[in-house]
């Protein structure tokens, strides 16, 4: 328990790129360029609109922008149109932009607070292919189902006694 505290208390290096009041105007979308040079990162970033429309956050490389208004691009991630939210994703080296795309309500501009941040891990965060994932669920079951019929075996004569008394 006491590892499990200290681990919680050590910090993660967060570098904050943004965290001001953000007009995007009404039918329109403002933008921030983002560069990783030296290490991987998590872009983290959470808004919300003090008034206006609903808005929607879009990170894409710096090559698609000039496909954003065509909408032919490939975005690494969107968050929905929403008063408040947020977006998370695992950056690469390269160029990077985040949106703040205002179109959908072209009648109204909208006023939002935006924070944005760069979480720099020690270790970078993946996924376990699927023969992996199965062999952890089923050594983790195996394991609880060890431990349950071993507490059974210990505990369950005693409770029995305990009941009948």
């Amino acid at each position: 328990m006491t590892v499990l505290l200290l681990w919680l208390s050590v910090g993660v290096p967060t570098l904050t790129l943004l965290d001001e009041e953000v007009m995007a105007p009404a039918g329109g979308w403002r933008s921030l360029a983002i560069a990783l040079r030296q290490r991987p990162a998590v872009l983290e970033c959470t808004y919300t609109v003090r008034r206006g429309a609903p808005v929607r956050l879009w990170l894409i490389e710096r090559s698609e922008l000039p496909k954003f208004s065509t909408g032919r691009l490939r975005p690494l991630a969107i968050s929905g149109p929403h008063k408040t939210g947020e977006l998370r994703q695992a950056l690469r080296l390269g160029d990077f932009v985040l949106i703040v795309d205002n179109r959908l309500e072209a009648r109204q501009a909208a006023e939002l607070h935006l924070r944005v941040s760069l979480v720099f891990a020690a270790g970078q965060a993946g996924e376990l292919p699927p023969d992996r994932r199965r062999l952890i669920v089923g050594l983790s079951l195996a394991y609880l189902l060890a431990l349950s019929w071993w507490a059974w075996r210990r505990l369950g004569p005693k409770l029995r006694a305990g009941l009948r008394q």
